[in-house]
């Protein structure tokens, strides 16, 4: 017996339900695939999707048609359509070969011919994570550089950290569930080609009930038509609460269970503690994030009884925050279900409804946090010839000390200071970006901004002035050289780098340190070159020799 999902498979546009937006973009990506990358005639100019990219990537969440609709697209466009699955390449050489022969080498069609249109679909892209295929998405990302094909990668997570990297190089397309207005016309046609009398209130339930996934619809009617020709809105009522229910745990996202956390009064105990294993990375930071708001937002608590109920929250959120720390230090995941209790013991104080909760602002506090770490120890190692502190003493003592002693001069002095400045900056063995931007950074915030009050009179002089010599800070590590790098390495996602640029990263800081020493113990000023005589008035001048061959 054939199944429904399969007879009544999408064969035109017309047919995929959803994603209109989505379809138009990728059919255009692929009718000008040649002529961008190949014949080179056009040219596409950059946006936020990079629609001028060699690959494409479709992301989003199962059962909503994305590897049948690039595989119809492809087809219809008259490509030769190659349809491969990440995950059952388990390593970067297998996928390496493989996809080296599918996007260099040209398609042959049925009867014998060339056929240059060809379409590689790459499935389950984000299947590539484990520790089997380390390296296989900088191979994939290598191959694209190279690709005389379009390539089109599906994946279902695109906020997993690999797919991040991909996503750079790739056409960014989402697709979104279907609304299920448009799945209960589909399925009230397909019923009817199958002889089922489906009411369509009823088909709206069904597919409310299966998460707008139109694969899980088509597949209960099917099994339905086993049982019955008519279904009504209230057998379909029964059945979903019954058999055929999809579970809501599995179609709520981290914002549903931080609500339904702070909110008690919505959902049973046995909900929340599951509402926190969603994500229960995240959720933690979004109760702490909103659980002020939300009691704030309550309409039944009022006076001291808010305020008590407050400070049973925040009691509650710090226990929560310690069992977290102990869990993480000492890798003790046992603790995890007493961190879900905490978590929805700060709920049910809280005890408030919350529309949308707002986005952690640990997030941003914490890469700050990194960030002023990292050039706290960069500022250590230019100071570790001069200095002898670590690097709370460095933070809390030299910064400030270095900055008045630096600064203060020029700005009070002008251009008079500069020579003092650097000499003092050269004892240090300091850069000027340790000047202008390590120790502005580094600064409190309850200090006085004593760079602002420095002209650019005197900052040109000084970049002058500091140019033209050489200093102690160019054989000191090289950190000139490396910020660059070490800022592309904060900005990344996670502040990680892929396997591969780890290894060159090490490679050209080691190359930068010993040029950088090499230069600065080398380099001596030359001699004055003797000024010619002057010529004598009548005299011819020399012919200079002739060079033997």
């Amino acid at each position: 017996m054939q199944l429904w999902v399969d007879k009544y498979a999408p064969s035109s546009k017309e047919d995929l339900i959803g994603n209109g937006d989505v379809v138009r973009k990728l059919t255009e990506w692929l009718g000008r695939w040649n002529s961008v990358h190949i014949t080179k005639q056009r040219k596409i100019g950059f946006t936020k999707e990079n629609p001028g990219a060699k690959a494409a990537l479709l992301s989003g969440p199962p059962g909503i048609g994305k590897s049948t609709t690039a595989a119809l697209l492809a087809k219809k466009g008259g490509f030769e359509v190659l349809e491969l699955n990440a995950s059952d390449q388990r390593s970067k050489k297998s996928m390496g070969e493989q996809l080296q022969e599918a996007t260099q080498t040209n398609a042959i069609s049925m009867s014998g011919s060339i056929n240059k249109n060809r379409v590689v679909i790459m499935d389950e892209v984000d299947g590539m994570g484990g520790n089997e295929d380390r390296g296989g998405v900088q191979e994939l990302i290598k191959l694209i550089k190279t690709s005389s094909v379009p390539i089109i990668c599906i994946c279902n997570d695109r906020q997993h950290q690999k797919i991040r990297s991909l996503a750079n190089h790739c056409f960014d397309l989402r697709l979104r569930r279907p609304v299920k207005t448009q799945i209960a016309k589909r399925a009230v046609e397909i019923a009817r080609r199958e002889g089922m009398a489906l009411e369509y209130n009823a088909a709206e339930l069904l597919a409310e009930s299966c998460g707008n996934d139109i694969r899980q619809v088509i597949n209960c009617l099917q099994m339905w038509r086993q049982k019955s020709t008519s279904v009504s809105f209230m057998d379909m009522k029964k059945g979903v609460e019954g058999e055929i229910n999809k579970d809501e745990i599995l179609r709520m996202t981290a914002n549903d269970g931080a609500k339904n956390i702070l909110d008690p009064r919505q959902t049973s105990l046995n909900d929340r503690l599951n509402g926190f294993f969603i994500d229960y990375n995240l959720i933690p930071l979004l109760i702490q994030q909103n659980y002020v708001n939300a009691l704030q937002s309550s309409s039944q608590i009022q006076g001291d009884s808010k305020v008590a109920r407050l400070s049973l929250a925040a009691e509650a959120m710090s226990d929560c925050d310690l069992v977290e720390s102990a869990l993480r230090s000492e890798q003790n995941w046992s603790l995890l279900p007493v961190q879900a209790a905490l978590t929805v013991r700060v709920g049910t104080h809280a005890r408030g409804s919350c529309g949308f909760p707002g986005f952690p602002e640990w997030f941003g506090k914490n890469s700050t946090t990194n960030k002023k770490k990292r050039l706290t120890s960069e500022l250590a190692m230019h100071l570790n010839s001069s200095v002898s502190g670590g690097l709370e003493a460095v933070r809390l003592s030299y910064v400030p000390a270095l900055r008045d002693r630096l600064m203060k001069p020029m700005v009070e002095q002008g251009a008079d200071a500069v020579d003092a400045t650097i000499a003092a900056m050269d004892e240090y063995g300091l850069s000027r970006d340790d000047l202008f931007e390590t120790l502005k950074e580094l600064q409190f915030s309850n200090q006085k901004d004593i760079f602002a009050g420095m002209d650019t009179k005197t900052k040109t002089a000084f970049t002058r002035k500091f140019n033209q010599g050489v200093h102690k800070s160019q054989a000191l590590g090289g950190g000139e050289v490396t910020k660059k790098r070490k800022r592309a390495v904060d900005d990344a996602p996670g502040g990680m780098l892929g396997d591969e640029d780890e290894g060159q990263e090490s490679e050209s800081e080691s190359d930068t340190d010993e040029a950088a020493a090499a230069a600065f113990l080398s380099k001596k000023k030359a001699p004055a070159k003797k000024k010619a005589a002057p010529k004598k008035p009548g005299s011819a001048p020399k012919k200079k020799a002739a060079k033997k061959r």
